[in-house]
């Protein structure tokens, strides 16, 4: 079903019938009922999905809700990738959640030891979202800042405008 899901997205399929018993489909399972993985692969299915493809938002809701309630569980990778894909469905359909937002976001801070470059992809995926304030986005790129070795050229390529954004350029030392 996920892969399904995936796929439909990945190939741009629209249908209301098929996106209404994927919806379905999710839902008989039981929302509860989903790894880490599998939320997080479908929250990057719907962001890929095209935006006439119909979204069941009470859906994405409960998926986001087991994410909040088993947060601990997601590694790094299924954490950025929730986000990430919460980042682009939120810019595509224009979503605000913002209870998820700030939750993700304090998620994401306390993480101490996730890897700059995957910090950045969330700056990336969510910074440009309303209801993300420039605290958050000041807090994360100075988390950045302090693991800057962990970023290869390309991402260092991205980082560079998003501080001189920040006004980091400026501040000595």
């Amino acid at each position: 079903l996920i892969w399904a899901v995936g796929r439909a997205a990945t190939i741009k399929l629209s249908d209301k019938r098929l996106w209404g018993g994927f919806s379905r489909a999710i839902a008989a399972l039981g929302e509860t009922t989903l790894i880490p993985s599998e939320v997080s692969r479908l929250m990057q299915a719907f962001a890929y999905a095209p935006k006439e493809a119909p979204i069941d938002e009470h859906q994405l809701q409960r998926l986001l809700k087991v994410f909040a309630s088993r947060a601990v569980d997601y590694s790094d990778e299924h954490l950025m990738r929730l986000i990430y894909g919460y980042g682009k469905l939120a810019a595509k359909r224009g979503l605000s959640l913002q209870r998820f937002l700030d939750f993700a976001a304090s998620e994401v801070v306390e993480r101490k030891r996730m890897k700059a470059w995957r910090k950045l992809w969330i700056l990336r995926a969510v910074g440009h979202l309303q209801g993300i304030g420039d605290d958050f986005s000041a807090l994360l790129v100075g988390q950045i800042l302090r693991d800057l070795g962990d970023l290869d050229a390309e991402s260092l390529r991205t980082f560079v405008p998003i501080m001189v954004e920040h006004g980091l350029h400026k501040r000595s030392g």
